[in-house]
């Protein structure tokens, strides 16, 4: 009885793969950006607001990146403030940002 439906079975997934091949294709696109840098070039202009100097490889060029109120900053899995991060530059930090904007995202601290 099986074999009866042997040929449906096999031209219905002939089917699903041809409308999966034929569905327009997703492109990738970076949502975020992530900067390692062994000490933070961090300033503040005021206590919620600032720029971060990065590069994203040793010969790519440096980013000014921006700080703003909603930049998050985490040291040991803890949110914490913007001062802190100035505080602890010299330990360095991971600044996670947006490429298009430049506007950082969160910043974590290393130990």
């Amino acid at each position: 009885m099986t074999a009866k439906f042997l040929p449906a079975l096999c031209a219905a997934a002939l089917l699903a793969c041809g409308t999966a091949l034929a569905a327009p294709p997703h492109t990738l696109r970076t949502i975020e950006e992530a900067a390692e840098s062994p000490a933070l070039d961090i300033s503040m202009t005021s206590s919620t607001e600032g720029r971060v100097l990065a590069r994203l490889c040793d010969r790519c060029e440096q980013l000014t990146l921006h700080v703003n109120s909603e930049t998050a900053v985490y040291y040991h899995d803890a949110r914490t403030d913007l001062q802190v991060a100035k505080d602890r530059a010299a330990q360095g930090a991971t600044v996670f940002f947006d490429p298009k904007t430049l506007v950082v995202r969160r910043i974590v601290l290393w130990d």
